[in-house]
């Protein structure tokens, strides 16, 4: 076998086993492995990098839905309303850290609420703050800020099951009152329920807001409740009361 051969046989050789010591780092690089953030629809992926394997496409874009912010006057003081919404039936949201803001006319800060939401799956709430010592023409704006959450799927979370039941609202003194029984269907003993009561004029728009925060419902329990507000307009429709509740942990 001549020299010249032989260098050519012994440079493949070499060049063959760098090849293989190469391979594990050159091969992911010609044929990636697939990942659910390599922007290609591939695994068994229904989406791009979404379904399958990699998280459910839904919650790419779902968000909990902040709608408008109602500031209420109620004589001398007034009262902020926020409704939040989950339009997702298939996530809900567990202790997720909220901030709502009170602002004066010069930017000052007038109140500010901090807490945690929890909502299920198609679910409304209410986040109020009564009774502020400022009147409503004091006030320039309110803002409700969500921070960082998870959305937990619907099989991981627990269904309330809490019905409200004969709801009735009057007018005692200078009140609006609205009376009502709290079901508990669930084996659950809830340490805070907060209630919500929504009056509204015969157009439909809010005109008054009252809460009360009911403590340790039993599971399979019922209670009474009476949530009052200072009467602040005489065309309050009583048809129209909304009592919105949710659960604190």
């Amino acid at each position: 076998m001549s020299r010249t051969l032989k260098l050519v046989l012994y440079g493949l050789l070499y060049l063959g086993i760098l090849a293989l010591v190469a391979l594990p780092f050159v091969y992911p690089l010609i044929f990636p492995v697939p990942t659910c953030t390599d922007g290609i629809q591939n695994q068994s992926e229904a989406g791009i990098d979404c379904g399958g394997s990699c998280e459910d496409c839904e919650l790419k874009t779902l968000s909990l839905e902040i709608g408008e912010e109602y500031v209420l006057e109620v004589g001398e003081r007034s009262s902020v309303l926020v409704r939040v919404k989950n339009p997702s039936k298939n996530f809900g949201a567990l202790k997720a850290p909220y901030k709502l803001q009170v602002i004066g006319l010069l930017g000052e800060l007038i109140k500010v609420v901090e807490g945690e939401l929890n909502i299920l799956p198609g679910e409304e709430k209410y986040i109020a703050e009564v009774g502020l010592d400022v009147k409503a023409s004091d006030i320039n704006e309110v803002t409700f800020e969500l921070d960082d959450f998870e959305f937990v799927s619907k099989k991981d979370l627990l269904d309330y099951k809490i019905k409200i039941e004969d709801v009735e609202t009057s007018f005692p003194e200078q009140l609006v009152q609205t009376k009502g029984l709290l079901v508990n269907d669930s084996g659950i003993t809830f340490s805070r329920v907060v209630l919500t009561a929504l009056f509204y004029t015969e157009e439909g728009k809010p005109v008054n807001v009252g809460t009360m925060i009911l403590r340790n419902l039993e599971a399979f329990g019922e209670r009474d409740f009476v949530i009052s507000a200072p009467r602040n307009s005489l065309s309050i429709d009583v048809e129209q009361t909304e009592i919105s509740w949710r659960v604190i942990w």
